[in-house]
């Protein structure tokens, strides 16, 4: 026993120098750490950044310079016209050069003095595509405008009365007035709104007044173009 018992206490004292042996390095290390290797790292960390090509740096900032230039854009832009030439109003990057594409075809190139201006061009009957694309060769910069879309028509809408014919007499007190348009007209008769289906058809019940009754028809086209039609119907009460 008195054996074992040495033994134990041996063994005890051995790993206790071994705990303060390790405790000792870990605090050398904590040391090193926080001293001399805080200043290596300062060290290399500086190393890369001096010895970091003074291109990319340039690269990257115009890069971010050119992704900070929007595109150019049309404020007003109509869906449909009923004139060649129309004025729009623009915003681009002033004093860079700006195209402008009419159905994929240039048609004037402006260098613009403020970034919101005002200036025309021409259309082409029927559909038009329009496009801007602003370039700055210094710094090789190109933006593209999206794609509008604006028809050019000049024609007066179609407009048919099939009923009632002008100068007509009737004795009743109310009247249908029917006939046919285009796609997309907006019909008024005596200035109401009437609704028009599908296929271009209309009608509408007006109640009439004792004598002569003046009806104005008219239709208005997407592209703002009038057609008026006039006439005169008689009501007569029957004796």
């Amino acid at each position: 026993k008195k054996y074992m018992n040495r033994l134990q206490r041996h063994q005890q004292k051995k790993y206790r120098s071994q705990i303060i042996s390790y405790f000792f390095l870990l605090v050398i290390i904590i040391i090193f750490i926080a001293t001399i290797g805080i200043k290596l790292l300062i060290s290399a960390s500086l190393f890369v950044i001096n010895h970091t090509p003074k291109n990319n740096k340039t690269q990257d900032s115009e890069e971010t310079a050119t992704d900070l230039i929007l595109p150019p854009e049309i404020f007003n832009a109509p869906t449909a016209t009923n004139t060649a030439e129309i004025l729009l109003q623009i915003r681009s990057t002033p004093k860079k050069s700006l195209s402008f594409y009419v159905n994929d075809v240039k048609q004037k190139e402006i260098i613009p003095e403020e970034e919101t201006f005002e200036t025309n061009i021409t259309l082409e009957k029927g559909n038009n595509t329009v496009s801007m694309i602003m370039n700055d060769p210094t710094s090789k910069t190109k933006k593209t405008s999206r794609e509008y879309t604006i028809i050019y028509k000049d024609e007066k809408p179609t407009l048919e009365i099939t009923s009632p014919r002008d100068l007509d007499t009737t004795s009743k007190n109310e009247i249908l007035i029917e006939g046919n348009t285009d796609n997309e007209v907006i019909i008024h008769i005596n200035n109401l709104p009437i609704i028009v289906d599908s296929e271009g058809k209309f009608s509408y019940s007006l109640r009439l007044k004792e004598g002569e009754n003046h009806i104005t028809i008219e239709a208005i086209d997407i592209a703002d173009n009038h057609e008026i039609k006039e006439m005169t119907v008689y009501y007569q009460k029957e004796n």
